[in-house]
């Protein structure tokens, strides 16, 4: 078995041969955070992400809790024009994570990352769907038309009726 640190370093090297423009990872503790930053710091950075705004956000009002969703981009493609971090409405660990960005060689292009991991347990999972439901359709309307990709561990199949209604009007 390898150690946290081993495993990271081969997922490093994996990201630093293929450089792809956004990564969005799953279970990375609050420690193990710092190390990928290092690591990867001469072609990627996440963003300084605060907490989700509670007045445009009123659906929040949880506690920050280590981020087991960071999300890094490629410092030398992009620039973070917004970000922030989401604990799902009453969940403890699960979480999201998003960030807005604008391409360096093209300042008109612009995309946003959003990279989910909502609860695991099956009917239980249902509310955490609602939320990034109501999540992308917040950010459509703050940043209508620009593209959104949504990363992450879903816990459920595309074909589950709450991943489809999660999407259910969105383009």
């Amino acid at each position: 078995a390898w150690s946290s640190e081993e495993r990271a370093d081969i997922l490093s090297a994996l990201f630093l041969t293929f450089l792809p423009d956004f990564i969005g990872m799953q279970e990375v503790s609050y420690e193990q955070t710092p190390w990928f930053c290092e690591k990867l710091s001469e072609v990627y950075a996440t963003p300084d992400t605060p907490l989700g705004d509670f007045v445009n956000y009123p659906y929040h009002g949880v506690d920050y809790i280590q981020n087991h969703t960071p999300i890094f981009y490629n410092k030398l493609k992009y620039e973070v024009l917004d970000s922030r971090y989401h604990v799902f409405f009453n969940d403890d660990i699960h979480s999201y994570q998003w960030g807005l960005y604008r391409s360096k060689e093209n300042p008109d292009q612009k995309f946003i990352h959003v990279n989910m991991h909502p609860h695991s347990h099956g009917e239980l999972n249902i509310p955490n769907f609602g939320e990034m439901r109501r999540e992308l359709i917040h950010l459509r309307t703050l940043y209508p038309k620009v593209p959104i990709f949504l990363t992450g561990d879903y816990n459920a199949l595309y074909t589950q009726q709450k991943v489809i209604d999660m999407f259910d009007g969105l383009e």
